[in-house]
């Protein structure tokens, strides 16, 4: 889903395995009639999707880009927002990553990853990552955000009720609405102590420069 407030002036770019699906469903309660927020799939109780159809052409649509979004808002608007994501330690990200692949009805469908092993999912490298979706490279050939903030999953309940009380007003603020969780409490589905020290470091290395980039821009610090 893509989640953008005309009214709080706020964006929320989707990342994968970080509450995400979780977050939208709370701003679906908090967002105003006119403000935008694309379909979820499958449903989920307790969101409402909203004005995701852009001049009757193009759509907002689930897992966007901020670079899909300025594409389609222009920068003139995109740049008066306040935009945001959430990013999580590589590992947990893979580990939860894997378990939706296994356990998830629609997932094991498109995928046909019913069978997959944690040791396949390591050699195949089929792990998510988000760099592109905030951020960019730009004709110096740097790497550039496109966000404003980024929440260390780590910190989510704290880093939200801050967020949430600067953005909308909102005190104390809990999320409370745990869509989709329950796949990684399966079996087959290793904890993250369970993760040989040599699968950590491969993933480590796939994900080198989105951890550089974090922690230049965001100061988010991640290790095995």
């Amino acid at each position: 889903m893509v989640a953008i407030s005309r009214y709080f002036k706020t964006i929320f770019v989707k990342t994968t395995k970080t509450a995400g699906t979780s977050i939208e469903c709370s701003l679906s309660k908090i967002f105003h009639k006119n403000d935008i927020l694309s379909p979820i799939y499958p449903k989920i109780i307790g969101h409402q999707p909203r004005n995701y159809l852009f001049e009757n052409k193009k759509n907002f649509y689930n897992h966007m880009s901020a670079k899909e979004i300025i594409h389609l808002l222009g920068i003139d608007q995109y740049k008066h927002y306040f935009v945001w994501c959430i990013e999580r330690h590589p590992v947990e990200k893979c580990i939860s990553h894997f378990a939706m692949l296994k356990n998830s009805e629609s997932h094991k469908r498109i995928n046909n990853s019913s069978e997959l092993t944690w040791d396949e999912y390591i050699e195949g490298k089929r792990f998510p990552n988000d760099l592109n979706k905030y951020s960019f490279i730009n004709s110096t050939n740097q790497r550039m955000p496109l966000v404003n903030k980024i929440i260390k999953y780590e910190n989510l309940d704290k880093e939200l009720r801050q967020l949430y009380l600067m953005l909308f007003g909102i005190d104390n603020f809990t999320l409370d609405f745990n869509a989709k969780s329950g796949f990684r409490y399966s079996r087959n589905v290793p904890t993250f102590n369970e993760v040989p020290n040599i699968q950590k470091k491969e993933i480590f290395n796939y994900y080198s420069e989105c951890l550089d980039f974090l922690k230049k821009y965001f100061g988010l610090d991640y290790s095995i």
